[in-house]
């Protein structure tokens, strides 16, 4: 899992409450999964400096079993280097995807109640044309309910597609999904992606608000 940077994340041009926690809860995720990342990178490091240690000549002795170098060393073949390989990549991974998605449902279900004329419509909408998932709802319902104008970002559907999967796999108790998970550049392509969204999201909601003030000025 990589994180390089934080240029791409959303940043509210206007100021909106809604727009504001998008904002604030998008970099809080990022700087979770950074954390995490690096947390994760350093531990694989760590086990890796202990082997080559012991593969340059590193003795390890035990006070009652003496030299214990190879058992170690086995160890750390065997068991930990392989863990932490684990931690780091498939299980990071799930891990992240499944939190950009969680993440992603509660911006749009924020950012839906905020802008609808009742708060309490947008989970009617749901029960009805939730079926194709929580946030296709939310997208639909921002743009035939509340009729924003807005485009949706085409990678926004590969993510989607990648959650349904994801979904489907836990659903089913298929837990070893590890080789199906995206891998280098799906953290940053999905950051921007969501970016891209609430941007553009941002825009339609300003263009909405404009067009009802200067309507109720005639």
């Amino acid at each position: 899992m990589s994180l390089d940077g934080d240029e791409q994340l959303f940043e509210t041009q206007h100021g909106r409450i809604c727009f504001v926690i998008v904002e604030e809860e998008m970099r809080a995720v990022f700087d979770l999964l950074a954390g995490m990342a690096e947390s994760t990178n350093s531990e694989v490091e760590h086990v890796c400096e202990q082997r080559r240690g012991l593969l340059e000549g590193e003795v390890i002795t035990h006070d009652e079993w003496g030299d214990v170098s190879e058992d170690v060393l086995f160890g750390l073949e065997e068991v930990l280097l392989p863990h932490a390989r684990y931690v780091q990549g498939p299980l990071s991974n799930i891990a992240s995807s499944l939190l950009i998605f969680a993440f992603l449902e509660r911006a749009l279900r924020v950012v839906a109640r905020d802008v609808a004329h009742d708060s309490s419509s947008v989970e009617r909408f749901l029960r009805k044309n939730g079926r194709a998932g929580k946030i296709r709802g939310y997208l639909a319902f921002l743009q035939h309910e509340v009729a924003l104008q807005f485009g949706v970002p085409p990678r926004l559907e590969e993510m989607l597609e990648h959650e349904r999967r994801l979904r489907n796999d836990f659903a089913h108790g298929n837990w070893d999904v590890a080789d199906r998970q995206p891998r280098s550049g799906f953290l940053m392509k999905a950051f921007e992606t969501m970016s891209e969204l609430f941007n553009a999201l941002e825009q339609a909601v300003e263009m909405a608000t404009t067009s009802v003030q200067m309507r109720s000025a005639q």
